[in-house]
């Protein structure tokens, strides 16, 4: 039943996820930004009722009332998942991501980050690419107030292994002077990583509150990281908890034994 279900709704997502390309055609070339990016909004929202209907994963979003309202600010969040790539999408007034270059080759979903004006990254360029990084985090959050959203890690991490945050984020974070927003969550349990299978049941993820302008980068990514990693771990208390079923890889076994160890010291 688990692999039927898993099949079926990820034929559907990747249905919906071109359809909605090639009827979003016209607007990449001739619409305006915004239709685009309520197209966007639309495709992240349809995905995560395809998952509640189809794998039965019900996901319940923390914090909301901790986003900034009427102000450019950064999205820092945990990367175990594509999902993460697209769940928050909706509650974001006018969301940027920061992506590799390679992904604009990609058929109408290139067209589709240009239109949207992301920022893309030669991540061969090294030193050069943090500079053009901060260019564009400076155009589009400092001058058109949106919202960054990036992934301190840089690349989706197995649950249960401990955060390793690069300094990128707290980088932008003090060269543009806005509160960065830390997200936690659980989402590799239910969409795991180079897996086919959708596991069902009810999560939670949390947006966090914001970081004020202020800290230095090194307090910042400190901060940053130890509100983040203890939230987390109380988000996988409380999965395992209210999932008996799930099925919890070595890492995700090991890193409950740490919690509960440490919490009885």
């Amino acid at each position: 039943m688990l692999f039927i279900r898993s099949a079926l709704f990820n034929i559907a997502f990747y249905i919906n996820t071109i359809g909605r390309l090639i009827i979003m055609l016209p607007w990449l070339y001739f619409g305006s930004k915004e239709t685009v990016l309520a197209q966007a909004k639309a495709w992240g929202q349809s995905s995560i009722r395809l998952q509640e209907i189809i794998a039965g994963t019900k996901v319940e979003i923390e914090g909301l009332e901790n986003l900034p309202k009427d102000r450019g600010f950064i999205v820092a969040a945990q990367h175990q998942s594509f999902w993460d790539t697209f769940a928050f999408f909706q509650y974001i007034d006018s969301p940027v991501f920061i992506f590799k270059q390679e992904l604009l080759r990609i058929p109408l979903f290139g067209r589709c980050l240009t239109k949207l004006k992301m920022i893309s990254v030669d991540r061969g360029a090294k030193g050069k690419a943090m500079a053009s990084v901060m260019v564009g985090a400076k155009r589009e959050i400092g001058q058109n107030g949106r919202q960054l959203f990036i992934f301190p890690e840089g690349t989706r991490s197995p649950v249960g292994a401990p955060l390793d945050y690069k300094f990128g984020a707290a980088r932008i974070y003090s060269g543009i002077d806005v509160p960065l927003v830390p997200i936690a969550l659980v989402s590799g349990l239910y969409w795991p990583r180079h897996s086919f299978l959708r596991q069902p049941g009810h999560f939670k993820a949390r947006i966090l509150p914001p970081i004020e302008p202020g800290l230095s980068i090194r307090d910042a990514l400190e901060k940053l990281t130890n509100v983040t990693q203890e939230a987390s771990d109380e988000l996988l208390l409380d999965a395992v908890e209210n999932n008996p079923n799930l099925p919890l890889p070595p890492l995700v076994v090991q890193r409950l034994e740490d919690i509960k160890s440490s919490a009885t010291v």
